[in-house]
């Protein structure tokens, strides 16, 4: 069965506190042939971790969020979410020229060119294509699709993160170095988890937003917490559950 993955919805879940990392999970396999010798298993043993609290909601938004966890319970249901620290990037790769710290915590949408009057849209700079095709476990990817004029720019810097794959079914990475773009409007970025799945020519590569898939991490990870006389607050604490499907 598919499992069903939704946007993590952030009209409601305005985050107060929150931290987003990788982990390690170690997957181990013993033979039964020789039970004392466990080995690895696997091209990568990280996973993205997310504990989020957020601010105080109303009513209607508290009613509305348990219905969202309630689904979420569901070992069928997912959701995507970004880090807010890292939803652009500090590089031009977020299609934005400038360096507020304020536009990172904006919900504007990158098409809405009057947001801010201090930042402005790179053309061709919010997202690329993946110029050659890599196999599972690479660490690195060279893209396409850049605009020329971006030449010589940092797109992504040491610590970004990207999505990589296909609409929708994308997983996140962390670059490890800068990635600079070349007349052709071409790069090559160097991230710290292998790929979970091939990425294939021309599958996107996201800068603005780019997400993860996350599951609870048990029934009793997403919670609204009511005091009397006063507004609820949630919490929740979500781990990845990676996209590993064929793309093709």
């Amino acid at each position: 069965m598919t499992m069903i993955t939704v946007p993590l919805p952030q009209g409601l879940f305005r985050m107060r506190s929150g931290s987003f990392r990788l982990r390690s999970f170690q997957t181990v396999v013993r033979s039964s042939f020789k039970p004392s010798v466990p080995r690895r298993e696997g091209a990568r043993d990280q996973l993205w971790s997310v504990m989020m609290e957020s601010t105080a909601m109303s009513r209607a938004e508290t009613i509305e969020l348990e219905a969202w966890f309630a689904r979420l319970e569901d070992k069928d249901w997912g959701f995507s979410a970004y880090d807010p620290l890292r939803q652009f990037t500090l590089g031009v790769g977020g299609g934005f020229d400038g360096t507020n710290d304020e536009i990172l915590f904006t919900d504007d949408v990158p098409e809405n060119l009057s947001f801010c009057s201090d930042f402005s849209i790179l053309e061709g700079a919010t997202n690329a294509l993946v110029k050659t095709a890599a196999s599972r476990g690479a660490r690195s990817i060279a893209i396409k699709g850049l605009a020329t004029s971006l030449d010589g720019s940092t797109i992504v810097k040491k610590g970004d993160h990207i999505g990589i794959g296909i609409p929708g079914e994308m997983n996140l990475h962390m670059a490890t170095s800068n990635a600079v773009c070349d007349s052709s409007g071409e790069a090559r970025i160097d991230f710290i988890a292998p790929l979970w799945k091939q990425a294939l020519v021309n599958d996107r590569v996201e800068f603005y937003r780019p997400t993860a898939r996350f599951v609870l991490a048990d029934e009793e990870s997403g919670q609204i917490i009511r005091d009397p006389g006063h507004l609820a607050s949630t919490s929740a604490v979500a781990i990845e559950v990676p996209y590993q499907e064929a793309n093709a």
